[in-house]
């Protein structure tokens, strides 16, 4: 009987032990089910982690989708910008708090593809996970208006001449300097790098004529050209842009073939559970194929994204995006000044 009831009290302790496992186990999956019911209720407010400071694409980005959300779901949407080290400081913003599906980083493929290639890290693919695409930004060759150049011609015979002219970029590491630095290989040209924090910072140096070109957002760029500060000369795509018909591409401007499109989208922490990156790629990928965002996105020279991206589908094409802005680094031997 003492042996009976010796195995009954390991047999109540067993069971004991497995109901406590299966409890937290439900325990945990609440949680999880409750943050991905919060999300696509809209009980829980959204933030929205930008790379780049106010004024910039992903900025303005993140605003207009924010805006669309509330509006049609009446879920909060915050946007905080985070700058610095080519994306880090809102990587760890992010990383730092839950992996809910509460915040998400916007950032365009300069962070992810360009800068670990620089740094020998990719501290992107260890601690994020892809959720959507939100739309394809495009760059403007600008120059101080008074420069004196009308075309891209002229802008390369005009270098030619006067070697070391400054230009400025969004920062080291970014799509604005990468395209300048390929531009600068097929053409032959000697430009000197001035980095700047953000393309507000940027268009505030050309056109005070502290730098005399930069690649732009066609929303920083429109309104000092209209101003006659500055001159749009191309336009870095293989074909002209419906929402800006009359700037023609860059081998149309001046015999040198650049497409280099910024895809620009959101990461959650990877530690996220699958559901709620679903659910997320649901909401942000509808916003963004919205009549509303898509016509915005537009004014600003920005291809919005339809929505139909999958998070896998994504992942697929940040690796791509890796790999090949990889070997233009490579080629035009980009480092960081």
């Amino acid at each position: 009987m003492a042996h009976s009831d010796k195995s009954s009290k390991a047999k109540l302790s067993l069971d004991s032990f497995k109901r406590r496992a299966l409890l937290l186990a439900l325990m945990s999956t609440g949680l999880a089910q409750r943050a991905y019911a919060q999300a696509k209720s809209g009980e829980q407010t959204l933030r929205i982690i930008v790379a780049t400071a106010a004024g910039g694409i992903p900025d303005l980005m993140a605003r207009i989708i924010g805006q669309q959300i509330t509006t049609t779901t009446g879920r909060p949407v915050i946007v905080e910008n985070r700058i610095g080290a080519g994306g880090i400081v809102a990587l760890n913003a992010l990383t730092s708090g839950p992996a809910d599906g509460s915040s998400v980083v916007l950032i365009e493929s300069g962070s992810y593809a360009i800068a670990p290639h620089l740094t020998n890290s990719n501290p992107f693919a260890e601690n994020v996970t892809p959720v959507a695409p939100v739309a394809i930004g495009l760059l403007y060759l600008c120059v101080n208006a008074s420069l004196g150049v009308n075309t891209l011609r002229e802008l390369i015979a005009y270098v030619k001449a006067k070697p070391g002219l400054p230009y400025g970029s969004s920062g080291n590491g970014s799509s604005h300097q990468l395209l300048m630095e390929q531009l600068k290989l097929e053409a032959g040209l000697d430009m000197t790098h001035i980095p700047y924090r953000g393309a507000g910072q940027t268009i505030q140096a050309l056109v005070a004529g502290d730098v005399s070109v930069a690649f732009l957002g066609y929303n920083s760029a429109a309104p000092q050209a209209e101003a006659g500060k500055l001159k749009v000369l191309a336009v870095a795509s293989g074909k002209r842009i419906i929402a800006t018909p009359n700037i023609p591409t860059m081998e149309e401007a001046g015999g040198v073939a650049l497409d280099l499109p910024i895809t620009i989208g959101t990461f959650a922490n990877s530690k996220t559970p699958p559901q709620i990156i679903d659910a997320l790629n649901r909401e942000l990928g509808k916003a963004a194929a919205s009549p509303e965002v898509r016509a915005k996105f537009a004014q600003s020279g920005l291809l919005s994204a339809d929505g139909s991206v999958t998070p896998r589908q994504y992942a697929a094409m940040v690796k791509a995006d890796f790999e090949a802005y990889g070997k233009i680094v490579r080629a035009t031997k980009l480092k960081i000044d």
